[in-house]
C-alpha cells in the first residue's frame, strides 16, 4: 500500500512539469502504452478479460512472476491515470492484489491457496483503495463462499 502511494507520488512529480501541455502526456501516456502491448499485452486491460484464467495462471507460474506482473500492472495503472489516460483503478489493483494473493499462497501450500489469496488481496486491496466496501464485495464477487 506505502509502495503504492510511493509510486502514484513519485510518477505525479515527473508528469507535473508537463502539467499544462495536455498533448505531450497523452503522447507520453500513448508512448508507454504502446511498450505495455508489445512487451505485457495481457496486462493491458483492466484485469477482467484475463481474470478467469488467474486460477491457473497463479498456480503454474513462479511467485516472482506473479509479483512482477503485478508490479507491472500497477506502474502501467498509474502510468496512464498520470499522463491523461482515464480509467478507474478498482479492477486493476483488485487483479493486482489477486495475483500478488497466489504469489503469497505459494509460501503456504498446507493452507487452502483461494483462501490465502481472498484474505491477501482484500487486505492489500484495502490498503491501496483506503476503503474496506469496495475490495470487500470485488473479492466477496471472485471468491464466493
Amino acid at each position: 500500500g506505502n509502495a503504492y502511494q510511493w509510486l502514484q507520488a513519485a510518477l505525479a512529480k515527473l508528469c507535473q512539469p508537463f502539467e499544462g501541455k495536455q498533448s505531450i502526456l497523452v503522447s507520453l501516456g500513448a508512448a508507454c502504452i504502446f511498450l505495455f502491448v508489445i512487451l505485457m499485452p495481457r496486462l493491458l486491460f483492466s484485469g477482467q478479460s484475463f481474470m478467469h484464467l488467474v486460477p491457473s495462471f497463479g498456480s503454474q507460474q513462479a511467485w516472482y512472476i506473479l509479483v512482477v506482473a503485478a508490479i507491472m500492472k500497477l506502474v502501467f495503472l498509474q502510468v496512464c491515470l498520470q499522463t491523461g489516460w482515464i480509467g478507474g483503478d478498482i479492477f486493476p489493483v483488485v487483479f493486482s492484489a489477486i495475483l500478488i494473493g497466489f504469489a503469497v499462497a505459494q509460501f503456504f501450500p498446507t493452507i487452502d491457496s483461494l483462501f490465502v489469496v481472498a484474505i491477501f488481496a482484500t487486505s492489500l486491496t484495502t490498503q491501496i483503495l483506503g476503503t474496506i466496501l469496495v475490495p470487500g464485495i470485488f473479492v466477496g464477487l471472485f471468491f464466493p463462499i
